[in-house]
């Protein structure tokens, strides 16, 4: 690129002209006019934009589901309300009857409960009580269970692995415990402390009043 000093002050008319010449390698140039480029430049960016969405979403990779090379024609895509909840040829449901021991979680929920009965609510750990939230479809479809009836105890020293799809609950359930959104139903317990106990003592510390 080479500066060159010039008197000539801009004006509206440069926004629409175009520029050729020569180099003194006798290679010819061509610069569009800046209107030209900007024109241009929306198309570009939402060309590879869709690019990328349609990519990120066919191509195999580490995290979500992948889908068909025609999902940009498919109705369930763009509403929800219109799935069947077809994964890998089988529904969501289908698939946790046949890969999840229904009878182990109810022993975990069970014992859970059956702690909490005798008295056993200091832990030092986390412990999930039925956590339940569910987000209201903004189409006039059916409600999504994020998370529904959460049952589990993670004591002091142990690692907890949370695996899903994408839009399995995962972080729905983290933030739950966390108190960055509201619960529907349910409660935990954090170190011996409820959850809602703790919330409620924060926010009347902050003087927010819920």
């Amino acid at each position: 690129m080479m500066w060159t000093k010039t008197n000539r002050m801009f004006e509206w008319a440069d926004v629409f002209t175009e520029h050729t010449g020569e180099f003194f390698s006798l290679d010819r140039y061509h610069v569009p006019s800046m209107a030209a480029t900007s024109v241009a430049m929306p198309g570009v960016i939402i060309f590879y934009g869709v690019l990328s969405w349609y990519f990120d979403q066919v191509l195999p990779q580490n995290r979500g589901v992948v889908q068909p090379w025609y999902f940009p024609i498919m109705p369930s895509y763009w509403c929800p309300c219109l799935s069947t909840r077809k994964y890998g040829g089988a529904s969501y449901d289908t698939e946790i009857k046949q890969g999840k021991d229904l009878s182990t979680a109810e022993i975990e929920k069970n014992t859970i409960l059956a702690k909490e009965a005798k008295g056993g609510k200091h832990i030092d750990g986390v412990r999930a009580l039925g956590l339940s939230k569910t987000y209201q479809s903004l189409s006039g479809g059916s409600d999504v269970d994020a998370l529904k009836n959460a049952f589990f105890e993670l004591n002091s020293g142990q690692l907890l692995g949370v695996m899903g799809h994408n839009g399995a609950g995962k972080s729905t359930m983290i933030n739950t415990l966390c108190g960055l959104i509201p619960k529907n139903s349910g409660t935990a317990r954090m170190l011996g402390f409820n959850i809602d106990e703790n919330l409620r003592s924060i926010r009347k510390r902050m003087g927010v009043v819920s």
